[in-house]
């Protein structure tokens, strides 16, 4: 296994070193595998138009309910990330 760190840690013990490395490489893995995802999520091809202008209950400036649709939430942006 390899070592991360040239420093040990107030009475660390060979058992805890081996234990946080072994920690440290899985979150390594993990952030290649988030990265590896990201990229795919950035190759994908716009979606398709929504079929229908979906209308939500909304309050308005005085509290009181009113509805807004879909089209209207986000003004003149094409696209949402989320």
């Amino acid at each position: 296994m390899e070592t991360y760190h040239a420093k040990n840690l107030p009475n660390e013990s060979e058992g805890y070193r081996e234990k946080r490395n072994e920690l440290f490489e899985e979150e390594i893995n993990l952030r290649a595998q988030a990265e590896r995802v990201a990229a795919l999520r950035r190759e994908l091809p716009f979606g398709g138009r929504i079929q229908e202008d979906y209308e939500f209950d909304m309050l308005d400036e005085k509290g009181e309910s009113t509805k807004i649709r879909l089209s209207e939430l986000f003004g003149d942006k094409r696209s949402v990330i989320i």
